[in-house]
């Protein structure tokens, strides 16, 4: 009975010194960018596809708007869904839209500016993005012309936005109303 007791303090102790010794998940890094559309510095988070830094492949880059909130289980499953070769590898950068995600989503329409003062900015975001951030992306990482856009899309609102952002900026897109 001691000799089990004595184990089981020992094994205890083991655990408790050997606990905060695991290696970090690291899903990501965090960057910040000077944008002059936005006339503010913007961060943004990216996500490398699990073999980037050993080989030369170009990869997609999937742009994710609210960062904040999305970019670690975006990532997670991007990974998790071209780990089982149903999606291409790719990259993942997550758009911070937390000073003012209303401002940064929503087109300059009469309606959007009397529900919610601070409404109007989409162009500014989309030039930021188009202007600013892609390429910004695009010479410094190994990326290829498939550009993703998903997230919660205020903007939608206005078709002539969504024409012109599918048909000049982005492959494809994924909304959430």
């Amino acid at each position: 009975k001691i000799y089990c007791q004595s184990l089981l303090s020992f094994l205890f102790l083991v655990h408790l010194f050997t606990m905060g010794q695991g290696e970090p998940v690291i899903i990501g890094q965090k960057f910040v960018i000077q944008s002059d559309s936005l006339n503010q510095e913007r961060a943004f988070q990216i996500s490398l596809p699990r073999y980037y830094n050993g080989g030369k492949e170009n990869y997609p880059v999937l742009y994710l708007l609210d960062a904040t909130e999305n970019f670690r289980h975006t990532s997670a499953g991007v990974n998790f869904l071209a780990l089982n070769r149903r999606i291409p590898e790719m990259i993942v950068v997550g758009i911070s839209n937390d000073e003012d995600r209303i401002k940064d989503l929503t087109p300059p329409t009469e309606t959007e500016m009397t529900n919610f003062p601070s409404a109007g900015g989409a162009d500014q975001f989309l030039n930021f993005v188009e202007k600013e951030l892609i390429p910004h992306i695009g010479q410094n990482y190994r990326t290829n012309d498939y550009k993703i856009l998903v997230g919660q899309l205020l903007i939608l609102r206005s078709e002539i936005f969504f024409t012109y952002l599918t048909s000049n900026t982005f492959t494809l897109m994924g909304c959430k109303w």
